[in-house]
């Protein structure tokens, strides 16, 4: 039952509604069917009941609880899969408590109350939230009596194109106090969300270990909470297929799996298994695309070569996951001005993962440039590292954030030698251009407009103290855009630089032929095409009757 209540008053229906979930998560959707209409409401939904499942939760949460007086959280509460209409709240007590959860917009006298029934582990989704607007929130256990209080704030996704701030950190999986000096650091910059690359955990199939990574960033104290106050999505890392028994088997990411609610993929009736190992999330101008390359059966692009059982999902081409990729990263360069791809294993690493497996990653780039992706974000490799790839002038960068907690780890000799894997085939080094493992990090990123429909993506390396040693950006003027119907491409250059604009009539595939429309275009000078007939208005005539033609504009060097 939902109540809206000012000052203990009841008062009439918001319309905003909340469901409860536990185990079983019902409802299905692709998010690509939701980047072609941004506005529409969110569904809470994730991944279907199974079994097997059932049988793994049972043996994993339901063990004999110690006898309290009173409900404690042991797990949370946690922040999860916000969208523009709505989030989830996660927790876990003990012993077995039911609740209430209160919500209400930072600022606004009118709350809203659920109550939960009793349960070990809450799954509770808020729905008909207004886009981008904070709120606040309580969640108590037991709904009656003393109690036991949570609160924090969250703030849902923007409909519109505005700026925000996230994070993006990994490997935070063994030493617990270097982890919650980094979770208290991020917690001060007040990100929008966090990204974790991989190796949440030491082994993916322990209770201690999941207990002891939320004691980090979910601590029951909401002032000292980082996922409480900030949606975590996570990648899955190679430790979270990890078992007690020092080996790796697909059994262990079931654990994974129920710690999470994450977006669908849309291929959960054909591989339900495959169920929040890799998914997508849109948040304002970027799209996210999370992927899991901790396996593949053809050797050449096995990117850890750690798993031995066919459970993880593949990423050749062809592959299931492959094809998924490609669906979102063209959905992402029609629709979002940032593309930003997270995976656990590094392809362009100095570290020891770099030179032993993580290599074979490298596959992906020219898709990757191809489809416009701005940066990638990885870890594997406990330290800090940015790099670049710029074939054809297009420039990605690469991140490994892996000094979130884990022992760090050395940068391996010869990295730098003519014919080493750090090197292009030019022999150039051009893929390292920052590297620190004095000591753990974390990434920030900010994304801002900078005028003249320009926007920016900031980079920031920060230790735990606060100090920022490494920095860099990148600016999008422009974007390759699929011209369809009614809409428009139009673009400003930035004062001072000089531009060329290029057209294909070919499917976006590489080696696609690019022919130039205009040679120099100066600064100011703005520019629009009309592509119902494919005509152009600006400094010249329109020169095409081509109705469907893709674009771009590049800066010349």
């Amino acid at each position: 039952m939902v109540l809206e209540m000012t000052n203990g008053s009841l008062l009439s229906a918001m319309n905003m509604q909340a469901r409860r979930l536990r185990y079983s998560r019902s409802g299905a959707g692709n998010l690509c069917s939701r980047l072609r209409s941004r506005r529409s409401s969110a569904t809470s939904a994730i991944r279907l009941v199974r079994p097997w499942v059932v049988l793994s939760v049972l043996a994993f949460w339901m063990f004999p609880a110690r006898s309290h007086p009173q409900a404690s959280f042991t797990s949370g509460p946690y922040l999860q899969n916000v969208t523009e209409t709505s989030i989830v709240i996660c927790w876990e007590s003990e012993p077995a408590s039911d609740a209430t959860v209160e919500w209400w917009p930072e600022g606004s006298q009118t709350s809203s109350v659920l109550t939960d029934e009793e349960a070990l582990r809450h799954e509770v989704v808020l729905t008909d939230l207004q886009a981008g607007t904070p709120y606040r929130y309580r969640v108590r256990i037991p709904s009656q009596g003393e109690g036991t209080f949570f609160n924090g704030s969250f703030r849902t996704a923007p409909v519109e194109d505005v700026p925000f701030s996230f994070v993006v950190y990994g490997d935070s999986r063994t030493n617990h106090e270097n982890h919650r000096a980094i979770a208290r650091a991020i917690r001060e910059t007040n990100p929008a969300f966090v990204i974790h690359t991989g190796d949440l955990v030491t082994r993916g199939d322990s209770p201690e270990d999941w207990e002891a990574f939320w004691g980090v960033v979910a601590p029951p104290n909401g002032e000292e909470s980082l996922a409480g106050n900030a949606p975590l999505f996570p990648v899955a890392g190679n430790h979270e297929y990890r078992t007690t028994l020092a080996g790796y088997a697909d059994e262990a990411i079931v654990h994974y799996q129920l710690q999470f609610v994450l977006p669908p993929n849309g291929l959960e009736s054909q591989f339900p298994e495959w169920s929040e190992r890799f998914y997508s999330f849109a948040y304002g101008p970027a799209l996210f695309i999370i992927l899991d390359l901790n396996y593949d059966s053809d050797p050449d692009y096995d990117a850890t070569g750690l798993i031995t059982e066919a459970g993880p999902p593949e990423i050749h081409p062809g592959s299931p996951q492959y094809e998924w990729l490609v669906s979102q990263l063209k959905a992402a360069r029609d629709h979002y001005l940032f593309t930003f791809v997270c995976f656990h294993p590094s392809p362009y690493s100095s570290g020891p993962w770099g030179r032993s497996d993580s290599y074979r990653a490298r596959f992906l780039d020219p898709l990757f440039r191809e489809c416009g992706v701005d940066a990638v974000f990885t870890s594997h490799d406990h330290f800090y590292e940015r790099s670049e790839t710029c074939a054809d002038g297009y420039r990605i960068l690469y991140f490994v954030e892996g000094a979130g907690g884990a022992s760090l780890y050395p940068r391996l000799s010869g990295w730098d030698e003519p014919g080493s894997w750090m090197w292009d085939e030019s022999n150039q080094t051009f893929y390292t251009k920052a590297f620190d493992n004095a000591t753990n990090s974390f990434l920030r990123v900010d994304i801002t407009p900078s005028g003249g429909g320009v926007w920016q993506a900031s980079f920031s390396a920060v230790r735990p103290s606060g100090d920022v040693f490494d920095v860099a950006a990148i600016r999008r003027p422009w974007r390759d855009i699929r011209l369809n119907d009614k809409c428009v491409f139009s673009f400003e250059a930035i004062r001072g630089r000089t531009y060329r604009v290029e057209y294909s009539d070919d499917l976006p595939a590489p080696g696609m032929n690019w022919q130039v429309l205009e040679e120099s275009v100066f600064a100011n000078t703005p520019f629009l095409y009309i592509t119902d007939d494919g005509t152009k208005s600006g400094s010249s005539p329109a020169d095409s009757s081509v109705r469907h033609r893709l674009y771009r504009v590049a800066e010349v060097q």
